[in-house]
């Protein structure tokens, strides 16, 4: 992050995440694909809002995906997140508060020779993180996101854990 301006940086993100309601799983269901595994990259600005830059705006829109393949099928879910978030920092750790809007989620599944899709609407849920920062411009962080995915009146839990590697040019 850099500390000396006041100009946005660049953003880099990768996570990994899982929890939520489960959408397919294996005939002895020891493999499940969850509404909230995901993983996640994304892209995005920063910018300070005091002249000490430890209150930080961030803005970012990512692809987050999971796969599972089963012995006979496979089946995924994809989305394109779009996040705000707040972050404030206290020397070298940060709280983090903010929206997350996934458009166009999708579940896709592949059994026997089979093929379908399920569109879900696009959906707006909250999140809460805590990163640690190793160096001026790499932070290591954990959040937690609560959001629901619907369609057709059926609703699923996309609830997550997840961890994150973000770097600031």
């Amino acid at each position: 992050m850099s500390l000396s301006s006041q100009a946005s940086d660049l953003v880099l993100e990768a996570q990994i995440a899982s929890g939520g309601d489960t959408i397919t799983s294996s005939t002895s269901g020891d493999q499940k694909l969850k509404a909230g595994d995901a993983l996640h990259l994304a892209i995005g600005s920063s910018w300070p809002l005091n002249p000490d830059e430890t209150t930080r705006f961030n803005a970012t829109i990512g692809y987050s995906w999971s796969r599972e393949e089963y012995s006979n099928a496979e089946a995924s879910i994809s989305r394109f997140p779009v996040e705000l978030s707040i972050n404030q920092w206290f020397k070298n750790v940060a709280l983090s508060a903010g929206f997350s809007y996934h458009m166009n989620p999708q579940i896709d599944i592949e059994a026997n020779g089979a093929s379908g899709e399920v569109d879900l609407d696009n959906a707006l849920g909250v999140f809460g993180g805590v990163a640690y920062r190793f160096e001026s411009d790499t932070e290591l962080g954990l959040r937690a996101t609560s959001i629901d995915y619907k369609t057709n009146g059926q609703e699923a839990d996309a609830n997550a854990i997840g961890l994150y590697v973000r770097l600031y040019r």
